[in-house]
């Protein structure tokens, strides 16, 4: 995996830059997953952001801030998403992703249950499953999480259709879901999410 940032860059250099590299990479002739921070340094939307070239540069792309080790963090992070997922979801897609941020399970900003939530979440948003939590160090629950089978196999479904926010009920409780195939079919998977469960 190669991941390119676009610190102090230009738009123009990232125009030009992103698929550069994309064509050296593919021109290696081995499997390398890209991933580009391209469309959160032109605000994440169109009209300066093109899905379809995206796509067709990158396997992955960051859209937004980065993530902080914290509940608020990852609820910001949520709500971008969901207040944009019209024009997110039809540009993810197999091999080529939205990208909400590292998964922070393991680290120290959230509960048991908020990290439960997010991997929940992220695996509805068909999102990769980045960890950053040091791997020599990790608790027994933040790694039964993070090796959670069921998750793992909703988020890698072929299909790879992200999820999207059903219902908000009065900034309390959000409804996700999302598409998948199972052994026996087409099915949905929905996460509930109390937004402040853990903050009593």
């Amino acid at each position: 995996m190669l991941k390119l940032d676009g610190c102090y860059s230009s738009g123009e250099e990232q125009a030009k830059g992103y698929p550069e590299m994309a064509r050296a990479l593919n021109s290696t002739g081995r499997p390398i997953v890209y991933s580009c921070s391209w469309p959160a340094y032109q605000g994440g939307l169109p009209p300066k952001v093109n899905y379809t070239v995206l796509a067709e540069v990158c396997n992955l792309w960051r859209n937004y801030d980065d993530i902080q080790d914290s509940w608020d963090s990852v609820l910001s992070i949520l709500d971008w998403f969901s207040a944009n997922q019209d024009v997110l979801q039809p540009a993810a897609g197999p091999g080529h992703w939205n990208d909400p941020d590292m998964l922070i399970i393991g680290n120290f900003g959230l509960s048991y249950e908020q990290s439960r939530s997010q991997m929940a979440l992220w695996t509805v948003m068909a999102a990769p499953l980045l960890m950053s939590t040091d791997l020599r160090t990790i608790s027994p629950s933040a790694k039964e999480i993070l090796q959670n089978r069921l998750m793992i196999q909703i988020n890698q479904d072929p299909r790879g259709i992200q999820g999207r926010r059903i219902v908000k009920v009065r900034g309390q409780v959000d409804v996700f879901g999302r598409a998948h195939r199972s052994s026996t079919g087409i099915t949905k998977r929905r996460k509930v999410m109390q937004r402040d469960m853990s903050r009593s």
